[in-house]
């Protein structure tokens, strides 16, 4: 008759009791990293390839959380996906190869790598100068300008491929 008990991060599975009245119990962390018949406090050592993943995989949830807060309140991140579709979409138009589709996707992803810095910035700054402070204007129009360049930088290949598909210039 095992029943399993949920306590904090591991699952304990009541084997039977001794007639004392005390509990024997088989720990089974929930990572399944390996049964240790013990007290409840004895600690678990995961391995290092398991430790490694779970950090993988926690690193990927704060990063999905992060996104999600970028995407929902600005709207300049979400201008930005439009004009990487566009981008693509123009490429497709082109008749471009595969290299160009893969040089594009990098400089997007550069650019909402920057809207994102650009926004912790922002976040920062009004966390420690809610006041109108030249500190402030000068830190956000730094993250602003960084944002620029990100877009510029797209520009000038999407101008240059277009350019170098109509005969204008070889690349």
């Amino acid at each position: 008759m095992a029943r399993q008990i949920n306590h904090g991060c591991h699952r304990y599975r009541r084997e039977s009791e001794n007639a004392s009245g005390s509990v024997n119990r088989n720990r089974i962390c929930v990572a399944r990293l390996n049964v240790v018949r013990s007290s409840p406090c004895q600690i678990v050592v995961p391995t290092p390839m398991l430790k490694a993943f779970n950090h993988v995989v926690h690193a990927a949830g704060y990063s999905l959380a992060g996104f999600s807060h970028l995407f929902r309140t600005e709207l300049a991140a979400r201008l930005e996906i439009v004009a990487g579709i566009l981008a693509i979409a123009w490429l497709i138009v082109l008749g471009r190869p595969i290299r160009d589709y893969v040089v594009i996707l990098i400089l997007f992803c550069i650019l909402i790598a920057v809207e994102a810095l650009n926004t912790a910035v922002e976040r920062i700054v009004d966390r420690l100068s809610p006041e109108l402070s030249e500190f402030g204007k000068v830190a956000k129009d730094l993250g602003s300008a960084a944002v620029f360049a990100m877009l510029a930088a797209a520009g000038v290949y999407l101008i240059a491929v277009t350019a170098e598909d109509f005969g204008l210039i070889v690349l």
